[in-house]
């Protein structure tokens, strides 16, 4: 039988376990810039293919989409009310609100998306919590739509006017 030698890594003296961890953090380090300029090309990416499915009316794929920019970056705000808007419009409110709600973490008082989700509140039956989470009554306008309020109670109507 023939015997195989197996070669084995030997560093050289001059390199001692501490000075091979720095060497390693020092590449490391040097190549995070870019790994990380990858993930954020690929996160724009995939928000670009999810936009693009949601205006064609791919409900389904824009939520995979989303899902994946979010799972890059987790606080992509534009990512999160995309994907409310998408999962309330494929009936899935209470996944709808939840993007809306972590949204509005950073966006406090963005009326748009506490519009969104007063709106998906009030689809859910939630009327309570549709009301309670609308905007400001000045921010929509007499061409647009009309919310009436009642103090005593928390329910809301909405009136369309259609410009003629």
């Amino acid at each position: 039988m023939k015997q195989v030698l197996h070669a084995r890594f030997r560093p050289h003296p001059a390199l001692s376990c501490s000075r091979m961890r720095a060497v390693i953090s020092i590449l490391v380090l040097a190549l995070l810039p870019s790994l990380l300029l990858a993930q954020e090309a690929r996160a724009d990416e995939l928000l670009k293919r999810a936009i693009n499915a949601q205006q064609h009316g791919d409900y389904s794929e824009a939520i995979t989409q989303y899902h994946k920019v979010l799972q890059l970056r987790p606080s992509d705000v534009e990512a999160e009310v995309n994907l409310g808007a998408a999962l309330a419009h494929e009936g899935r409110y209470d996944e709808a609100i939840e993007m809306y709600r972590s949204a509005l973490s950073s966006l406090k008082n963005n009326n748009m998306v506490r519009l969104s989700l007063a709106l998906a509140y009030y689809k859910k039956g939630d009327f309570e919590h549709a009301a309670s989470n609308s905007p400001p009554c000045t921010m929509l306008g007499p061409t647009t739509s009309e919310r009436s309020f009642s103090s005593a109670t928390p329910t809301f109507t909405w009136k369309s006017r259609i410009p003629l």
